[in-house]
């Protein structure tokens, strides 16, 4: 029951302030709403003309799916970079040749909104042991980070470590023309790697992060320098795997760029391989 003052006049009891609540969720954006609003933008400068309702919402969808996990501010302000290669017919320049270490974020995320979740994808990894992997788009993001990618990184500094195998250039995918079908949204890659002739690579046993010492002719009487030489070794990849880990969430994340990825991952291998130990 509300008091009554001395003038008789009822005194509202103290709570929340619908003011202050109004005040205090004022300053929060609303997701969904502000991209659709961006892209509405972005629509009328570009086109001239609204998007379909349709278009709309596949951009929010897409959008959602790759950067879900980014600031929204980021998103607003990136607005043009972001979607600014989804009416292209022609697969965008910086996706014919990619290094190995870029190919999941340059497909799956730097595309420019160029993909469709229905686009069929195929990734050939023969060349370094591996399988072909194939799927709608909006699987093979879930594939490449499960299925490829720690096989793939695992494998290239496998084969860094290995005496006499070429350390550069690194594994790169190469958009396959021939085997692709742009007009009817067929996209494959072939990966090729120069660390040893191909032959060499298919009849080459893969040991994937086992810990155990490239295979050599058995030799009577290891020597303990030998022991402590591999588990320094064992020891060091640990180190280098997670500095790594440490920059590709960082890459994912959005605190750093492309091209600021590949400055930390070259320091890093330099650090961990100096002196050929690993």
């Amino acid at each position: 029951m509300a008091k009554q003052n001395s003038k008789g006049k009822n005194t509202p009891k103290k709570g929340k302030n619908p003011a202050n609540q109004k005040k205090k969720t004022k300053g929060r954006v609303n997701r969904y709403i502000a991209i659709r609003s961006a892209v509405s933008k972005y629509c009328r400068e570009q086109y001239n003309k609204p998007c379909p309702e349709k278009e709309m919402n596949r951009i929010y969808w897409e959008l959602k799916d790759r950067y879900d996990d980014v600031p929204v501010g980021k998103v607003l302000a990136e607005m043009d970079v972001l979607i600014g290669q989804k009416d292209r017919d022609e697969l965008p320049a910086e996706m014919v040749f990619v290094q190995w270490y870029n190919m999941g974020n340059l497909l799956f995320r730097a595309d420019g909104l160029f993909f469709k979740s229905d686009d069929d994808i195929e990734l050939d990894l023969s060349a370094m042991g591996m399988d072909t992997f194939k799927g709608k788009y909006a699987e093979m993001s879930q594939i490449y980070r499960n299925d490829i990618y720690p096989t793939l990184r695992i494998r290239t500094y496998e084969a860094e470590d290995n005496d006499g195998w070429s350390a550069s250039p690194q594994p790169t995918f190469i958009f396959n023309e021939e085997l692709s079908d742009v007009k009817n949204r067929k996209f494959v890659w072939t990966m090729e790697q120069t660390y040893i002739t191909q032959e060499e690579m298919d009849n080459y046993e893969w040991r994937d992060g086992d810990g155990s010492a490239p295979k050599m002719i058995p030799q009577k009487g290891i020597k303990s320098d030998e022991v402590r030489l591999a588990e320094l070794r064992k020891e060091i990849n640990a180190q280098r795997e997670s500095a790594l880990n440490r920059i590709d969430k960082m890459l994912e994340m959005g605190v750093i760029n492309n091209k600021e990825y590949k400055a930390y991952y070259d320091d890093i291998m330099k650090k961990y391989n100096r002196g050929g130990v690993v």
